[in-house]
């Protein structure tokens, strides 16, 4: 199936529900090791505690639509140069708690906080890419990550990069198919304890440097 049958537009607010739905798709594995919930309650918590600020000037997310139905999303950041924005509302976290369990609600905020990364000036940061079951293998993640790297080099960023779980073959060979390079390895403890993951790869893509050997 051809990607061109896909649309890459920037996430807007009526494409939350899907986007979280998405995440919670392609991200199961993960999440299944930090709470007790169902898919549908999974997907319910995270549209209560993500806040998206479309108005944040150091991120950007675009999402994949086949027919208007959100297939693929992409989340990149980088270096703040100034105070974030608190978004348009406020996480209510008592009513969650009472409606996922305390220690879900707990734990989901402190696993995603420790897949947090922070970029160096000038480097530009893919925080997730997602493609649905249904749609794997057709192209999409490929046509993300292309769209995410013709973006770093019209917005003058020096590097693209990403990290990747030691074990994903899969992925990091389709990284390394568009010049994506392992530039560090780490053991990370917690991330060991809260996902079961104990390696991750660093792997950035140089784009000036392969324009300008």
């Amino acid at each position: 199936m051809s990607v061109n049958r896909f649309e890459v537009s920037t996430r807007q607010d009526e494409d939350h529900e899907s986007v979280c739905e998405l995440i919670a798709d392609s991200f199961q594995g993960k999440f299944r090791s930090l709470v007790n919930l169902d898919k549908h309650q999974l997907i319910k918590l995270l549209e209560s505690i993500w806040i998206y600020d479309s108005n944040d000037l150091s991120s950007i997310q675009v999402v994949a639509k086949e027919h208007g139905k959100v297939v693929g999303t992409l989340s990149l950041k980088w270096k703040r140069t100034c105070s974030p924005s608190n978004g348009d509302r406020q996480i209510r976290f008592k009513p969650l708690f009472k409606q996922f369990g305390t220690f879900n609600v707990c734990k989901l905020i402190a696993g995603t906080h420790f897949l947090e990364y922070q970029p160096q000036a000038s480097e530009c940061y893919i925080e997730h890419l997602a493609v649905h079951s249904s749609h794997r293998n057709q192209g999409i993640g490929g046509h993300l990550l292309a769209w995410a790297q013709q973006y770093a080099l019209c917005s003058e960023f020096n590097k693209l990069s990403l990290h990747v779980a030691g074990k994903n073959d899969q992925a990091i060979h389709l990284y390394e198919k568009l010049e994506f390079g392992i530039e560090r390895t780490n053991y990370n403890l917690i991330r060991h304890c809260l996902f079961q993951t104990p390696i991750w790869h660093l792997m950035a893509w140089n784009g000036k440097a392969l324009l300008n050997p």
